[in-house]
């Protein structure tokens, strides 16, 4: 049994419902959680979700939103003192260890940090029937993707990027992706600086109806222009029963 659960579900720009985008994957006995944005003790506290538990973590770039919460949940470790994992690419391994060094968090009553690099081997995370894969993508240099696997099942990740055909092709055949959908073709089209960087709805939703995936969960939104959120889910319409739509807190069970 694998379960998703969503701690927020917004871009750089938390709204009052939504915050930035980070989840757990839970396989079996094992949570990893995806992209550190947040209060994170707080969140996995709201959530059930017993933080010593929590000792994988996957940051997938080192944009702020990305990665402001591993000072917290680092800090937190002074009550856990685990040996947390980070998976990540060595140009954001560089900016942690930096934050580490500037808040001083690398005592021994915090615990004790190990990375990897998710580009040294093709499967970085492998145990109890669960592999996952980096992918690069479109955003910014060291930036990536992510794919799970486990029981013949997969799970993609786009994390923040243009959808682009590296990523159409690794995850062409998912039962769930999760992709970012930033915004509507309407915003877009008043900043098009931002189709380099990111996913609109109308583009996800044409590229993405045709394919064999299974179910499309968008996330990732910035909604700070009155009605988007209501125009983002109209050029989603067209994934039809593919798509699920989800919120902060939200958990989605997938199917074994």
């Amino acid at each position: 049994m694998a379960q998703i659960t969503f701690l927020g579900t917004a871009a750089s720009i938390p709204s009052a419902d939504r915050d930035n985008t980070a989840f757990l994957f839970a396989h079996r006995s094992r949570t990893i959680l995806v992209d550190c944005p947040g209060a994170l003790t707080h969140k996995l506290l709201k959530t059930g979700v017993n933080v010593a538990s929590v000792t994988q973590v996957i940051v997938t770039h080192r944009h702020v939103d990305h990665i402001y919460g591993l000072i917290d949940l680092l800090h937190c470790q002074m009550r856990y003192r685990n040996t947390l994992t980070i998976y990540s690419t060595p140009v954001c391994i560089r900016l942690i260890k930096k934050l580490i060094r500037l808040f001083k968090l690398d005592g021994p009553k915090f615990g004790c940090v190990r990375f990897v690099d998710v580009l040294s081997k093709e499967y970085f995370y492998s145990a109890g029937g669960l592999k996952i894969k980096a992918f690069g993508n479109t955003h910014i240099p060291g930036s990536f993707a992510v794919g799970f696997y486990w029981n013949s099942r997969m799970l993609g990740y786009s994390s923040d990027t243009a959808l682009c055909e590296t990523l159409l092709k690794e995850f062409n055949t998912c039962d769930y992706l999760i992709h970012e959908c930033l915004a509507s073709s309407h915003f877009f089209k008043k900043h098009p600086s931002l189709y380099a960087l990111h996913t609109d709805a109308k583009t996800l939703a044409a590229r993405l109806k045709g394919t064999p995936i299974k179910t499309v969960i968008p996330v990732h939104f910035l909604l700070t222009e009155k009605d988007e959120e209501r125009k983002i889910m109209r050029e989603l319409a067209p994934l039809g029963k593919k798509l699920r739509l989800v919120k902060d807190f939200q958990s989605v069970d997938l199917k074994r």
